[in-house]
């Protein structure tokens, strides 16, 4: 008995020495499932204060960039381009946690609410260029996770993507020369690869993390199957290197040389309006990469025309040689071009 009437004293002692206001803020604070709006605590907060803080909680959350992620496609999302409406979430907070005047015997009301958060076309259309993606339900994804000033990474709802091996585009089979170490670690990196309309491919990007686990000669293999693949369809080269001898693996002209030191890549853009995906196997001692989709534009053809050069014939003047004879130094050969 003795330890309440000092408890309470102790209260009323407070209640003297500090404003009203103070004593609910010191309560407030003391209460962890006090109200909030967008995970940020306004539990005794006026107006000016709530909007304060939540300002303050916008700003930080907007300094990181938004990525969505799915399907093995990375969109990255500027979330400045959003607009948080904070005067009327304030509205609506102070709407929802106020008492009715005959219910004065309720405690005070805890309220959970989101940020208000206007619609925005710029953001839905961005996620509207993934073609793998479903894009109304991704796009509510990243709104939701605005709304709460969430995690800044959003998972994409991806599409079935069995849809877009219905449409075989290309298909290059060859047999792996024995010269090529560890391509399969080639494979795990470039299989199921999504290229969406628009989108630029860069073979050197897509097997970074496995192009020290291999040789140049199945980098070279690899990328001259693919090479090869996308002759066959609409795609547009933008980077490409032939070698300096004629190839083993693979047709003369179909080539496509990797050098990672000089970064001399193989790249392409993906021109058409439909998803391109890049599938890839090993099958006995051969590897087969196709690029199918869900539908189909224009057929292509591919012919590698060749021609024969001759060699060049040089002639050097020497001082050791008799007047009017000759002397072969070297046999010249034809070239294929």
């Amino acid at each position: 008995m003795k330890m309440f009437t000092l408890v309470v004293l102790g209260l009323f002692l407070l209640y003297l020495w500090l404003p009203t206001t103070d004593i609910m803020r010191v309560f407030a604070d003391d209460k962890s499932n006090g109200s909030t709006i967008a995970g940020v605590n306004v539990e005794g907060l006026d107006q000016k204060e709530i909007e304060n803080v939540l300002l303050e909680a916008i700003n930080t959350w907007l300094q990181e960039d938004i990525t969505v992620t799915g399907g093995g496609i990375e969109l990255t999302i500027d979330p400045s381009k959003l607009q948080y409406d904070i005067p009327s979430t304030i509205n609506e907070f102070e709407t929802l946690s106020k008492k009715p005047w005959y219910a004065f015997w309720e405690s005070e009301r805890v309220i959970h609410i989101p940020l208000k958060l206007e619609d925005n076309l710029d953001i839905k259309n961005e996620v509207a260029t993934v073609g793998a993606w479903e894009t109304d339900e991704t796009y509510n994804q990243i709104m939701s996770q605005a709304l709460f000033l969430m995690d800044h990474t959003v998972e994409a709802k991806v599409k079935d993507l069995d849809i877009f091996n219905t449409v075989r585009l290309a298909l290059s089979i060859r047999e792996i020369p024995s010269s090529a170490f560890a391509p399969i670690e080639l494979v795990t990196l470039l299989d199921g690869k999504m290229i969406n309309p628009g989108e630029e491919f860069s073979f050197i990007e897509a097997v970074k993390d496995g192009s020290d686990k291999v040789n140049s000669e199945s980098l070279n293999f690899v990328s001259s199957l693919l090479y090869e693949a996308v002759l066959q369809t609409e795609f547009e080269i933008l980077e490409r290197h032939n070698g300096i001898a004629i190839p083993a693996s693979i047709e003369l002209g179909k080539e496509a040389i990797i050098n990672t030191n000089f970064n001399e890549d193989l790249k392409f853009i993906n021109t058409t309006d439909y998803v391109g995906k890049i599938n890839v196997s090993i099958e006995g001692n051969s590897m087969k990469l196709e690029i199918s989709s869900n539908t189909k534009g224009k057929d292509v053809s591919v012919r590698v025309d060749k021609e024969i050069l001759n060699p060049r014939i040089i002639y050097r003047y020497s001082s050791d040689l008799p007047v009017g004879q000759q002397q072969m130094l070297q046999e010249g050969r034809f070239l294929l071009k």
